[in-house]
Formats: C-alpha cells, structure tokens, sequence
C-alpha cells in the first residue's frame, strides 16, 4: 500500500490542556508531514487546543451517551474509509476493534495511562478482555505498562516514548536559578499536588525564601488554594494557571517536582529536563516506569510515592550542591537527542508499516 494513499484517524479524547491530547495531535501532524492522509477525531467533551496542520481534517463527536457515541462514531469511520484507526483512548480502541476487521481496517491503541486504573474495571475490564484480542497493534510508553498485558498482547506491540520539541540548543540555563520550585500538570487527584503542599510546608522551615509555582488548572484549583491557606503557605504558593509560552516561565527555576501517583509518560518531566531543570519524579505507577526517563542521581532523581522525608532530602541536596545540578542538568539534557522528533516519529511510521505489511 502506497503510503500517499494511507488514510489514518488519530482519535482521542480532547478535554483542553493534557499530556495525551498534547501528543496525539503531534503525532497527526508528524503523520501528515510524511504525507500520510490525516484526520483527528474528538470524543471528547472540549476543544482541541494545540496547533493543527491545515491539511489535517478534524471531526468532533459532542456526543456523552456511550451507544450514540458509539453509532456516530462508527459511522464516520466507516464513511471515511480509514486504512487504520490509531487510538489514544480505551472505549474507542474497544469500539474500533468490534468493527473495523469486517471492514479490513487496522486498529492501534496507544497506551497513554497507567494500565491498572479504574478506567479497566467493572465493564470496560470485561470488554477489553474481549476486543483487546482484535486490536492489531498497540503502542505503549513503557516497558513497565508493556508488562501489565498478557504475552499475545505484547507480541504486537512496541515501545514508543513521547518525543521532545526543544533542541539542546534551543534554551540556555540560567546562570542563576531564582529560589521557587515549579510543578506542571492538571490539578487533579492524579497529580497529587496535596501532598506537594504538605512537603513544602516543611521544607519552608529551612528555607524561607522560596516559592511553589503551579501551573495547569483542574477540578481541585479551589480546593488547593484552600489548603495552602489552610496550611499557612498561601503567601509562598502562585497558581499559575495554563499558560502558552510555559518554558520561559519556569527554566529558570531551582527545581522541578512531579508528585504523580500515576502517570504513562509524563510529557512535563521530559520537558523540564530538556529545560536543564534538576527534575525530581515520584515513582509512580506503573512501578519503575519512571527509571525508564530518569537515572536516579544521574539525569534527575526518584522517591518513592509519599516518603516525604527523602523527597525534602533530595530538595535540600539540591539547594545546596551547585555540583550536583549542575551535572544533572547537563545530563538531563541530553533527552533532547535521544528523544527528537525524528527519531519517535520514524518509530511510529515504522511500526505502521510494518503492520501494514502482516
């Protein structure tokens, strides 16, 4: 099959800012310019806000009960006429999978989350053990969410992690890092942000001067601006909101801190170590994936989800070892090479093909 005629739906659930639907319109557009034929369909319930290629066709399905959504759904598939249907969505890659072999369409589900959530219980659980089995190819993150599926799920898949948009070259590091620490992501229980709070409630003991600076919006924004009053530390919390040109915001911070339960790859963590910021994960499910990002003490450090006491250890170490961030910044940066654009998205053209010719 000519790969100027291969027609593709990238389909996802769009709700605003995200690290899925960040990368979902990414890989559409780095698809379209390999000159595949693109369209990007939205079953969720916002717009898409990231940039889109002109070329690219973009459908919303506004539809919230599950059947409807499932007849519309199939309906433009059907009538689009798609060689294959890439999907960053568990109930889409199970409504792919119950029709487009009759229509000789390949599926591809990407894994995008932490594949033991509650998304995979009670009736999705049962379907997807099911419908996973028609699915062609799936793309995971992770080898750690890799391993969460049985051996004929993994024998079609492959590793593919996110790619990076900054060029080594691109930001140069402060000289001098201002005394905040930012964190980047929905305000949602995930994220655990609560517990950022508590942590930097004790770390202000020692260090005074510093602030927390929170970026991205969320269900919780009210309840955490409560609690930071709460905890007496509202003077030395900025929320920050979504903001378009993020990176300039925060580079020159001391420190960067993701505090996940969970996560599948966390796009802000790649970002800020491409930023040369000293990154602190938390090991969030699935279990070690994070190592597959981070050298613990080499490119960033890793504490174990809620030991407050390393976490603030390992803030402290960065205050006052200039050494030390500053290998870890340099290494840190290296991700942006190993994690170019080109190099994931041949991964992805390669995979496509290769399950093309099967």
């Amino acid at each position: 099959m000519e790969k100027e005629r291969l027609r593709i739906a990238c389909v996802g659930y769009f709700q605003g800012y995200g690290g899925a639907e960040k990368s979902l319109i990414c890989l559409a557009n780095a698809l379209n310019e390999k000159k595949y034929r693109i369209s990007v369909i939205n079953i969720g319930n916002g717009k898409i806000v990231y940039p889109i290629n002109k070329e690219i066709e973009v459908i919303d399905i506004p539809i919230r009960k599950k059947i409807e959504r499932f007849v519309e759904f199939r309906k433009i598939i059907k009538k689009g006429r798609y060689d294959i249907v890439i999907n960053y969505w568990a109930q889409s890659a199970i409504f792919s999978a119950m029709f487009c072999k009759k229509h000789n369409i390949k599926t591809i589900y990407s894994e995008r989350g932490n594949p033991d959530d509650k998304e995979y219980t009670g009736i999705l659980g049962v379907l997807r053990k099911i419908y996973f089995k028609k699915i062609d190819g799936f793309v995971f993150q992770t080898q750690a969410a890799r391993d969460c599926f049985p051996e004929d799920i993994r024998r079609k898949s492959t590793v593919i992690q996110n790619p990076i948009f900054i060029n080594k070259s691109d930001y140069k590091m402060p000289l001098v890092r201002k005394e905040k620490i930012v964190t980047v992501g929905r305000l949602h229980e995930q994220k655990n942000q609560k517990f950022l709070l508590e942590v930097f409630k004790d770390f202000l003991k020692t260090h005074k001067n510093y602030i927390l600076e929170i970026y991205g919006e969320g269900p919780l924004k009210e309840i955490l601006e409560e609690y930071s009053k709460k905890l007496g530390i509202n003077k030395n919390v900025n929320f920050m909101g979504n903001k378009e040109d993020i990176y300039s915001y925060i580079i020159n911070a001391k420190m960067f801190v993701l505090t996940s339960k969970y996560e599948g790859m966390p796009n802000v963590i790649l970002e800020a170590m491409a930023l040369g910021i000293p990154t602190i994960c938390s090991n969030y499910n699935p279990k070690d994936a994070v190592y597959e990002i981070i050298e613990d003490g080499v490119n960033g450090f890793v504490y174990e989800q809620n030991d407050r006491i390393k976490l603030i250890s390992i803030m402290d170490e960065i205050t006052k070892n200039e050494k030390i961030v500053e290998k870890i910044s340099n290494n840190a940066k290296n991700i942006c090479e190993t994690h170019s654009k080109e190099n994931i998205y041949n991964k992805w053209e390669k995979f496509i093909n290769d399950m093309c010719e099967n």
